[in-house]
């Protein structure tokens, strides 16, 4: 299991409960199906690595087509930060190891 699974734990629950919102109504089931499966191919990936690449197409395709800063799916929030302060700690280490 990947360190982010614990994160998205929630995340499927949060996105219908955002769906089913005032604010949600604007897209349709397909939409939320589509993110909820990305979502669950990410909580399943043995790797990092491997959901890490999920969790970019996951974000491209909220910022492509879907709700944006509007409290969409906390949990999608944080593994996007988690993920992003993974990389910046693989980045600084890369550096201060003299990019061994």
């Amino acid at each position: 299991m990947n360190s982010y699974a614990d994160i998205l734990a929630n995340a499927e629950q949060e996105v219908w409960v955002f769906a089913l919102s005032e604010k949600g109504t604007q897209w349709d089931a397909q939409w939320y199906d589509r993110i909820c499966e990305l979502v669950g191919r990410i909580r399943t990936r043995e790797s990092n690595d491997e959901a890490e690449r999920l969790i970019d197409m996951l974000m491209w395709s909220i910022v492509d087509s879907g709700p944006l800063a509007c409290g969409f799916a906390p949990s999608i929030d944080r593994v996007a930060d988690a993920m992003q302060r993974r990389r910046k700690r693989a980045h600084i280490d890369r550096r201060m190891g003299g990019g061994r």
